[in-house]
C-alpha cells in the first residue's frame, strides 16, 4: 500500500464521469493551500462572491450538450423517491411544464442521526451515504438551502441555490415532496438554522437504498481498479482519509450519477488516526489550522512556500489575544486576511509611488544589525519607506526609516523600461529588545499606514562552520525529465565540497520532482517553491514560454532567489555559489576546501573568486565513442571533450562569494560589499567553470568554439565515486535494471542514455512585451476567457453510461 498512489480522480475522468477544472481564488489572496483553505472557510461573503463564476462557467461550457445543469456540493444529492432523475424530469414537465428551474426542497442527514443505529450488513461501513438513512423529521424552510435542475435553454446567470436571470424572466418551481428532496449530509445544520429539533426528531428515509447494489457493484469496482482487493476496509481508508482534511468549496462538479460518493483534494491531514477507527469517525475529524499546536502549521506552510509568513497567526497562544498596534487609527498589526498576495509567494505593498512585492525578510547582524528585504518594486522608487518592526511580547511597533531602496541591477542592461519590474534591496537598522530581534517586519509608505504585509524575519542559525551553499535560480522543467542529468550533478557538486545546494523552482517534471524530494529528504538539497511575480502567468506553459522567450524579465526576477539564498545561508556558510544545472567549477585537483584555501593563502581574503567559463558543447560529445566503464547516461563524465578557448575574461564567469562581505548578488558576480567589492580571478591552472550547453550564448561567435576543441578529463577525478553514488541513488529511486523496459548494455548498466531527454512541449508562439493580465498560480482568470487547457475526449473502458441529459 504505502507505494500505491490514490488516484480516484484521475479513474473517473478516464471513465468520462467526471471533468476537472482547476480553479484559484482571484484578487490578493494567496492560494497556498492552507491559506486558501482558512480563506474558504473563514472569508464566507468572499468565498460566495467568487464561487458564483465557476457556476456559470460550468453552465456556458456545456450549453449546447446537456438540457439541465444541476448545481451541487459534494455533501448534497438530489434524491427522488423513485427512479432516477431522468423520470423525476420527465414527471415535472408534464405536470408542471417548462420551468426555468424545478428546485427540491433540503432535509438534513445529520452526524447525530448516523449513531441512531448500528451498522447495515450487507454495506460497506465506508460507503456513507447508504449507512445514513436516519435524517430531520422535518424540512428547513421553503427556498432556504435549495437546489435544482436549471433549464439550460432559458437561464442566463446562476447562484448556488436558484438562477439569477433567464431568458423571458425566471420561472422557477418547487418539486413536491412526494417527488424528489435534496438529503444534505452534514455534521451540523447551516449557520442560521435552528438545529436542535433536528437533531433530536428523526425519521428512518431509505430511498438511497433504490440503487443499492447497483451503487455497491460500482463503488466496490472503481476501488478495485484503484488497486483495493476485497476485505481492504483499512486500505480504503488509508488512501481516502488523508486527502479529507479539506473539502473542495470552489468546484465546478459534474453531476452524471444520481449518487457520487466524495471528490477530495490531495492534502495531508494533521490528524493521525487509528486504524480500527470507524469511517464514521475519521469522517467526523475536524482539522482547522488555526486550532494546530504551535509551530506545527508553520512547518508545513514553510514546506509549500517561502516561508514569509509569521508563526504569529498558527500560534495557539496568540488565537484570542488582541492585535498589537501604535494606537487606535496607526500602524496596525494585520490580520491574517488583511495581508496581500500576489503569484501565491509574493506579499504585496500599494504605495502611491507604486507597488512593492515583497519576497522574505531576513536579520543581518554584519557591521551593525539590520532587516533586509528583498522584493520586486514595479516603478523606481524615489523615497524611502519605513519598516514596522514587530517585536515579541510587544503591543506597539518600532518605526525605522529604510535606507535609500538599493537596485539589484545595472542601468546599461536595458531595464529602463516602464513596463519592467525591478529587484530592489531594502534595509532597516534594528536592534535587539531584551535580547530578541524583531518577529516580523511590514513595509509601509508612512510611518502610520497600515500594512497589507508581513514578513517573518529569518535568522541564518549556526556558527558558519559549513563551507559551500549553492543556490540554483528557478527551475523550470516541465516537459523534460532531467532526472539523471540532475542526480549526476548533485553528487558532484556534494562530492567536490557543497554541503547544501538549494534550488528554486517553478515547475519540473514528475520524475525530477521525485529525484529532489529524495535528496530533500536526505538533507543534501533545499527546495523553495517560486512563482513569477507581476502580471504574468504561472501556467506551466505560459511560464516556460516566458522563461526561454523574455529573457530581460528573467533576469530581474532572478536576481531575487539568488539574495533569498544568500541571506537565509548567511550564518551558515562561509562561501555562496550561484550555479545552473548545466554548470559547475571544477578544480584541476582535489575539491572546493583544498582550491579555496589555496585561494586563501595566495590572494588574501576576498568579496569574490571568480572562475573563468569554458565550453563543453553537445557537438564536443559526438567527436568520440563512448567511454567503457562510464554509463552512457552520466554527461559529464562521457562529456570530456571542450572548447580550446575560453571565453573573454569576465564573461559567463561564477564564483565563491564570502558571505562575510557581499550584500547583494548578481548571477555571475556581486553588486555591493561591505566595504567594496573586491573580486579576483581563479588561476586558469587551479580551476575553471564547466558549461555543457548545445550551443554557445547568443551573444559569442561559436564557430571557433565547435571546431577547436581538446580533451579535458578533470572531471574524472572522482569518477568511480561519482557512478557509485548516482547508481545508488536512482536504484533507491526505482530506476533500477529494466525497470524501463530496457535492454541491459555494456558493463551492466541500464541504456539510460536515451532516457530523460525527450520533449513534450506545446508550440513555440511569439509573446508580447505587455505582460499577460494573469494572477493566480493555475492561471484560469483571463482578461478574454480564452481556454488555456486542451482538453482530449474521453478513453472508453468499458464502464457504463449515463443519459447525458443533466450537467
Amino acid at each position: 500500500m504505502s507505494s500505491f498512489r490514490c488516484r480516484k480522480d484521475q479513474l473517473l475522468r478516464v471513465q468520462g464521469l467526471i471533468e476537472v477544472t482547476p480553479l484559484t481564488l482571484v484578487g490578493d489572496y494567496s492560494n497556498h493551500p492552507y491559506l486558501q483553505d482558512l480563506f474558504l472557510h473563514k472569508k464566507i461573503v468572499q468565498r460566495r462572491l467568487q464561487e458564483v463564476i465557476p457556476y456559470n462557467d460550468c453552465l456556458y461550457k456545456h450549453l449546447q450538450e446537456f438540457k439541465y445543469v444541476v448545481l451541487l456540493d459534494t455533501d448534497e444529492v438530489i434524491v427522488p423517491v423513485e427512479g432516477t432523475w431522468v423520470e423525476l424530469i420527465d414527471t415535472l414537465n408534464n405536470t408542471l411544464g417548462k420551468k426555468s428551474s424545478y428546485v427540491a426542497r433540503n432535509v438534513y442527514f445529520l452526524d447525530s442521526h448516523l449513531h441512531e443505529h448500528s451498522w447495515f450488513e450487507k454495506i460497506p461501513k465506508y460507503m456513507h451515504m447508504l449507512q445514513h438513512v436516519y435524517r430531520a423529521e422535518n424540512y428547513t424552510k421553503p427556498g432556504h438551502f435549495i437546489k435544482g435542475f436549471h433549464d439550460t435553454d432559458l437561464v442566463t446567470a446562476l447562484h448556488n441555490h436558484f438562477p439569477y436571470s433567464c431568458l423571458g424572466g425566471c420561472k422557477h418551481k418547487e418539486i413536491d415532496l412526494e417527488l424528489a428532496h435534496l438529503q444534505h449530509y452534514r455534521a451540523d445544520c447551516v449557520k442560521g438554522v435552528k438545529c436542535d429539533a433536528m437533531k433530536v426528531n428523526s425519521v428512518m428515509d431509505s430511498r438511497v437504498w433504490n440503487f443499492k447494489d447497483e451503487l455497491i457493484e460500482r463503488v466496490e469496482r472503481a476501488l478495485a481498479d484503484l488497486g483495493f482487493v476485497e476485505d481492504s476496509l483499512t486500505n480504503v481508508i488509508d488512501c481516502i482519509v488523508p486527502a479529507m482534511s479539506r473539502r473542495i468549496t470552489l468546484l465546478v462538479v459534474i453531476i452524471v450519477i444520481v449518487i457520487l460518493n466524495v471528490t477530495f483534494q490531495k492534502m495531508a491531514i494533521t490528524n493521525s488516526y487509528n486504524r480500527h477507527d470507524t469511517f464514521r469517525q475519521i469522517l467526523q475529524m475536524k482539522v482547522d489550522p488555526t486550532e494546530a499546536k504551535q509551530n506545527s502549521l508553520a512547518v508545513s506552510l514553510d514546506k509549500e512556500s517561502n516561508g514569509n509568513i509569521p508563526d504569529y497567526y498558527f500560534s495557539e497562544k496568540n488565537r484570542n489575544k488582541k492585535m498589537p498596534r501604535f494606537n487606535n487609527t496607526c500602524a496596525r498589526f494585520p490580520d491574517l486576511f488583511d495581508l496581500q498576495f500576489k503569484n501565491d509567494l509574493w506579499q504585496v505593498q500599494k504605495t502611491s509611488n507604486g507597488t512593492l512585492m515583497l519576497f522574505n525578510a531576513y536579520w543581518d547582524e554584519r557591521n551593525g544589525t539590520k532587516i533586509r528585504i528583498v522584493g520586486m518594486y514595479d516603478v523606481h522608487p524615489t523615497d524611502a519607506i519605513y519598516c514596522q518592526l514587530w517585536y515579541p511580547n510587544s503591543d506597539k511597533p518600532v518605526f525605522v526609516q529604510s535606507e535609500a531602496p538599493f537596485w539589484m541591477f545595472y542601468p546599461g542592461w536595458g531595464a529602463d523600461k516602464g513596463y519592467l519590474i525591478h529587484p530592489y534591496l531594502i534595509s532597516c537598522k534594528a536592534e535587539m529588545i531584551n535580547g530578541q530581534i524583531p518577529t516580523s517586519v511590514s513595509l509601509v509608505e508612512k510611518e502610520c499606514d497600515n500594512a497589507t504585509n508581513n514578513l517573518k524575519v529569518f535568522r541564518s542559525q549556526g556558527e558558519k562552520n559549513k563551507n559551500f551553499v549553492v543556490c540554483v535560480k528557478g527551475l523550470s522543467f516541465p516537459f523534460e525529465d532531467k532526472t539523471t542529468r540532475l542526480a549526476e550533478w548533485i553528487e558532484y557538486l556534494n562530492i567536490l565540497g557543497a554541503e547544501k545546494i538549494n534550488f528554486y523552482e517553478f515547475k519540473v517534471h514528475p520524475n525530477t520532482k521525485k529525484l529532489l524530494e529524495y535528496y530533500e529528504a536526505k538533507g543534501q538539497i533545499e527546495v523553495t517553491p517560486l512563482t513569477l511575480v507581476g502580471d504574468y502567468s504561472n501556467h506551466p506553459y505560459l511560464q516556460d514560454q516566458f522563461l526561454h522567450k523574455k529573457i530581460l524579465q528573467r533576469r530581474l526576477q532572478e536576481v531575487i532567489p539568488y539574495n533569498d539564498c544568500l541571506y537565509k545561508h548567511l550564518q551558515e556558510f562561509k562561501y555562496v555559489v550561484l550555479l545552473d544545472t548545466d554548470e559547475v567549477i571544477v578544480p584541476a585537483e582535489d575539491t572546493w576546501v583544498e582550491l579555496i584555501a589555496t585561494l586563501n593563502n595566495t590572494l588574501g581574503k576576498r568579496s569574490s573568486y571568480i572562475a573563468r567559463n569554458i565550453y563543453f558543447l553537445d557537438s564536443h560529445l559526438h567527436e568520440h565513442s563512448w567511454f567503457e566503464g562510464i554509463p552512457k547516461y552520466m554527461h559529464m563524465l562521457q562529456h570530456v571533450y571542450r572548447a580550446e578557448n575560453y571565453t573573454k575574461p569576465g564573461y559567463f564567469i561564477k564564483g565563491f562569494h564570502d558571505t562575510d562581505l557581499v550584500t547583494a548578488l548578481h548571477n555571475h558576480f556581486p553588486y555591493s560589499c561591505l566595504g567594496g567589492c573586491k573580486h579576483t580571478s581563479i588561476d586558469l591552472e587551479l580551476a575553471h567553470l564547466q558549461h555543457y550547453r548545445a550551443d554557445c550564448v547568443r551573444e559569442i561567435k561559436c564557430d571557433a568554439m565547435k571546431e577547436n576543441s581538446i580533451m579535458d578529463t578533470r572531471v574524472w577525478n572522482f569518477k568511480d565515486e561519482l557512478i557509485g553514488r548516482v547508481e545508488r541513488a536512482l536504484d533507491d529511486l526505482g530506476f533500477a535494471e529494466d525497470s524501463f523496459g530496457l535492454k541491459i548494455g555494456g558493463g551492466g548498466h541500464v541504456q539510460r542514455d536515451h532516457l530523460f531527454v525527450t520533449e513534450t512541449k506545446p508550440p513555440e508562439f511569439e509573446l508580447s512585451d505587455q505582460p499577460l493580465i494573469n494572477d493566480s498560480d493555475l492561471e484560469t482568470w483571463q482578461a478574454n476567457d480564452a481556454v488555456l487547457l486542451d482538453r482530449s475526449s474521453a478513453v472508453d473502458i468499458g464502464y457504463p453510461k449515463f443519459p447525458e441529459r443533466f450537467c
